[in-house]
């Protein structure tokens, strides 16, 4: 038999080609039995005709056999498949990221070294690390008052916010013994 005439009797017949073969040429079944590895006719059938094995895409290990129809699996585990599919995703994102990189980020030149980088366009940022960020604000006498006036009203806020929670949870305490 020939793989034409063999693949044409496993799409005629998909549930019983093998009993058919073994009929008609029984020097046939026995050497694709003999010749090749599987759990079944059908997977040595396979190997066979397509000369494929079944190995994992990833590591080379051997994979399933599904049936003569659908072969065998792409991926020996879930573990293989994912790390596959994860990078070909990320990549696929990387590009997309690329691709519409313009609509969020823009080109901004730093104030203190003059480089040129990249800032999220809603973001007042004006330079381009902390170590120039640093030199800014020094250079700025002004600048730095105005943080530490900001810090020490937020601290004094919180401190306030804390007392007026104690206040309320001791009078609370007392109301509730009352």
């Amino acid at each position: 038999m020939n793989n034409e005439e063999i693949l044409k009797l496993v799409n005629n017949n998909p549930d019983s080609y093998v009993q058919i073969i073994k009929a008609r040429d029984k020097k046939f079944y026995n050497t694709i039995n003999d010749r090749y590895t599987g759990d079944k006719f059908g997977e040595k059938l396979y190997q066979y005709i397509y000369s494929n094995t079944g190995q994992c895409k990833n590591c080379g290990n051997k994979t399933k056999f599904k049936s003569f129809t659908t072969g065998y699996t792409e991926y020996c585990s879930k573990k293989c498949s994912n790390i596959v599919t994860s990078s070909k995703r990320s990549e696929t994102v990387i590009e997309n990221n690329r691709n519409n990189r313009h609509v969020h980020y823009e080109t901004k030149k730093c104030l203190v070294c003059q480089n040129d980088f990249e800032s999220l366009k809603s973001r007042k940022q004006k330079c381009c690390s902390a170590k120039c960020s640093g030199i800014y604000v020094s250079s700025q006498p002004n600048r730095i008052e105005k943080i530490k006036e900001t810090k020490f009203i937020r601290n004094i806020k919180a401190i306030k916010d804390k007392r007026k929670d104690l206040t309320l949870l001791k009078n609370k305490k007392i109301s509730l013994t009352i």
